[in-house]
């Protein structure tokens, strides 16, 4: 399979969007030999993905015990990256999370800070994703009629900064 390299800025834009326009993601974290997913609520700010589960969670021991993650959204994007535990959610060092949590879903955020739930409990931990490689596949509705249609996909190594086409 052949690579073309392309505009990072511009292809990380668009994995931005994809990622803004669905509403949950599927994250897979493993320990030893057991690996699991499950559906993940979830905040971003640009590719950064932030996250909130309970200190005794099985996620939550599986990311102390090993970090690297992957996530999975809307059927075509897959992420593999490092998860940090970050603490309490509300911890003065979380304040950009509860900005862009403010920002980006106002209701939500009103909603959870005022019954109680997740962001008050003490139990309660932020757990930060940072990606280090995102495919995206991009595929056509009509690729059948569509005359010498190929679908790709969009390549990003955040590391280096450089995306590419394959």
């Amino acid at each position: 399979m052949s690579q073309i390299e392309v505009p990072y800025d511009e292809m990380k834009q668009k994995v931005v969007e994809y990622i803004e326009r669905h509403p949950y993601i599927y994250l897979a974290t493993s320990e030893d030999s057991n690996v699991t997913v499950r559906r993940m609520g979830f905040i971003n700010d640009g590719l950064k993905i932030w996250m909130v589960t309970d200190e005794e969670s099985r996620k939550y021991k599986q990311i102390t015990s090993n970090p690297k993650i992957a996530i999975a959204s809307g059927g075509d994007l897959q992420l593999e990256g490092i998860a940090k535990l970050k603490g309490h959610p509300m911890e003065e060092k979380n304040s950009d999370y509860i900005e862009v949590f403010k920002k980006k879903r106002p209701e939500m955020y009103k909603r959870v800070s005022r019954s109680g739930r997740n962001l008050q409990r003490p139990g309660t931990r932020l757990i930060e994703a940072t990606p280090k490689r995102i495919a995206l596949n991009f595929f056509s509705i009509e690729w059948d009629k569509e005359k010498d249609y190929r679908p790709y996909t969009l390549l990003l190594d955040t590391e280096y900064e450089k995306a590419y086409k394959l």
